[in-house]
């Protein structure tokens, strides 16, 4: 009885209960006990299970999740270990770093989602994957040759790569046409390295691989042969780092900046050469599937981004011909603050025309502005003028964007034009326009008493303001516009109860 064990599991692929072999079972021994359930669970397994780093005593794992759950469960242990007897870990976000893991040993990690109280999905895995053998410091370049004799490329032959026994990649997946394929391994300095062929592929007789140390001399190699099969082992070799450049080191001191807003992250690092690349994506995105900068430096302000998104950036230094690995810093994007739409509204009728003077330097946040005057006009404008030719009842929208959002305010004129005219509005004249150097105002005050004329840019800012006594009758002044900026002004009089606007080009 003492080589007996056991292992229970669900219809669903979870582990129910298991019992180890031991030297005191015994008839009567109770092995596993558990309750069925067989309702299946109500989210499916993650997918994509990989390992995205490893160091000497960390892996950082990631996966795809296929539910709606925010949690999941990583369990992990040696490479072949009984799901259940492993080391759990409830994760809240992939990628997930297992910390206080042995130097250069292989483990086997499985992941299930958890979908609510009581309820997980089947495990995805196992993931094979193993610790570091040593620091990036000791480690050197091996080139692989893989070659095929057909000139088909591998047919989905994969090559393995051990040190110590401990995987350290997989090779051959790219190799999918043509009779060469070049790819570079780095291991670690004066350890026993072996290349097994793991995947036969369609034609294994077809497989071989030359094997270049860091100074270009032969490390083994492998020919062609019909006895290739699985777990053949193609090249065996003790590493030598002797005269081989110094491996790329990765980035230190990755942070997140001040810098941050609702479509950009800025991030900030330390390099070891002055250039690095970067990778961003949405959070829990795949290494090679994310945008991709060009070499750029610290720091860096990523944009064009989602607001209140979380994302993944991974920044890896490049070297004169190869690049450290990617070291991940996640971070957010802000949810604000949001733009408010908010204007003034004022109103003339000028002949036969009726004007709506518009103002909306009273929102708050925003960047842009976008009109919709109702009858077929728009502007971009902060304050604007629209000028409707006839009667009837118009909804004037406005709508204030910036990187957070966007408001909207409306605002319903109805226009009559014959009644209630405004004398001011209608004799005001204002000339040159578009002017250089000076403009003309001139209009019929109808009593004696103070007015004001102002000249605002489109910001409505105030930039001119005169104050002048106008007699009854006929009112003429100047504004000296010498030095202004070329643009898009308007002028403001107030007499009395009457005001009236026009706008004017200054060039």
């Amino acid at each position: 009885g003492s080589e007996i064990g056991i292992v229970v599991t669900t219809p669903y692929g979870t582990n129910a209960g298991t019992y180890n072999n031991s030297p005191t079972t015994a008839l009567g021994t109770v092995m596993v006990s558990f309750s069925s359930n067989c309702t299946p669970p109500t989210c499916n397994a993650p997918s994509a299970l990989a390992l995205v780093s490893s160091s000497l005593t960390s892996m950082d794992v990631s996966w795809t999740s296929n539910g709606t759950g925010s949690s999941w469960e990583v369990e992990y242990g040696p490479a072949g270990f009984t799901p259940g007897n492993g080391t759990s870990a409830i994760a809240t976000a992939s990628p997930y770093s297992i910390t206080g893991l042995a130097t250069a040993t292989a483990y086997d990690v499985y992941v299930r989602e958890i979908c609510g109280p009581g309820d997980t999905s089947s495990f995805a895995g196992p993931l094979n994957a193993g610790t570091s053998l040593c620091n990036a410091s000791s480690q050197c370049a091996y080139i692989l040759d893989l070659t095929d004799s057909f000139g088909d490329g591998w047919n989905g032959a994969i090559v393995t790569v051990y040190q110590n026994g401990v995987e350290v990649g997989q090779f051959g997946s790219g190799f999918t046409t043509g009779s060469l394929f070049t790819d570079t391994v780095y291991l670690c300095d004066s350890l026993p390295a072996t290349i097994i062929l793991t995947t036969a592929g369609s034609w294994p007789s077809e497989v071989g691989i030359n094997v270049f140390d860091p100074s270009g001399a032969s490390a083994g190699s492998y020919a062609n042969s019909p006895t290739t099969a699985v777990n053949t082992t193609l090249v065996s070799f003790t590493t030598n780092c002797a005269g081989a450049p110094a491996p790329c080191a990765d980035p230190t001191g990755l942070t997140v900046t001040n810098n941050v807003g609702c479509a950009n992250i800025e991030v900030d690092w330390v390099s070891n050469t002055g250039g690095s690349l970067i990778e961003y994506g949405p959070a829990g995105f795949s290494l090679g599937t994310g945008s991709i900068t060009g070499v750029v430096t610290a720091p860096y302000n990523i944009t064009g981004l989602s607001p209140a998104t979380s994302y993944d950036v991974y920044i890896a230094d490049t070297c004169s011909s190869d690049t450290s690995g990617f070291v991940l810093l996640s971070a957010s994007t802000a949810s604000g603050p949001l733009p408010t739409a908010s204007f003034t509204i004022d109103s003339a009728i000028v002949g036969s025309t009726y004007e709506v003077y518009l103002n909306a330097s009273a929102s708050t946040n925003a960047t842009s502005y976008a009109w919709s005057f109702g009858n077929g006009g728009s502007s971009n404008a902060v304050i604007d003028t629209a000028i409707f030719l006839g009667n009837g009842s118009y909804t004037i929208t406005l709508i204030v964007t910036n990187a957070c959002g966007s408001d909207t305010m409306t605002f319903n004129t109805n226009v009559n034009i014959g009644i209630g005219e405004n004398a001011l509005a209608n004799s005001l004249n204002v000339y040159p326009n578009p002017a250089s150097y000076q403009v003309n105002i001139s209009f019929n005050a109808i009593s004696s008493g103070d007015a004001t004329i102002r000249l605002l840019d489109v910001q409505g800012r105030e930039i001119i303001r005169d104050n002048a006594n106008a007699a009854a009758g006929k009112f003429m002044h100047e504004i000296d516009v010498t030095g202004l900026a070329s643009g898009i002004y308007m002028i403001e009089i107030q007499s009395g109860d009457l005001m009236a606007r026009r706008r004017v080009s200054i060039k």
